[in-house]
């Protein structure tokens, strides 16, 4: 399927933003987040961003992973999950993987 090549699309982005980031700074947290959006045929898709928290105090998104699914509670509680186990980013597309084997 498209998604499925863009999921695998996804995680070497990830994965290389992630590598860059770990070597300009080791003093970082992440923090996940649910992220909708409305198409023009009026679905809606839901995914996840992930924030990266500087030790500066300073913030940015990192990365987002939108249209997994379009059920907004389960992105909510799969996002608790990531944020409650402190998910290191470069596991999310074998998380999001997981997650799409259950719906």
């Amino acid at each position: 399927s498209a998604k499925g090549g863009k999921r695998s699309t996804n995680a070497g982005m990830l994965y290389r933003k992630f590598i860059n980031l770990r070597k300009m700074s080791t003093n970082m947290s992440y923090q996940y987040t649910s992220v909708s959006e409305t198409y023009g045929n009026g679905r809606m898709g839901c995914g996840i961003a992930v924030i990266v928290h500087y030790d500066d105090g300073s913030s940015a998104v990192l990365h987002t992973i939108s249209d997994i699914c379009d059920d907004p509670e389960r992105i909510r509680e799969l996002v608790r999950q990531c944020n409650e186990n402190r998910l290191d980013p470069l596991h999310l597309s074998d998380v999001i993987d997981d997650f799409l084997t259950t719906l």
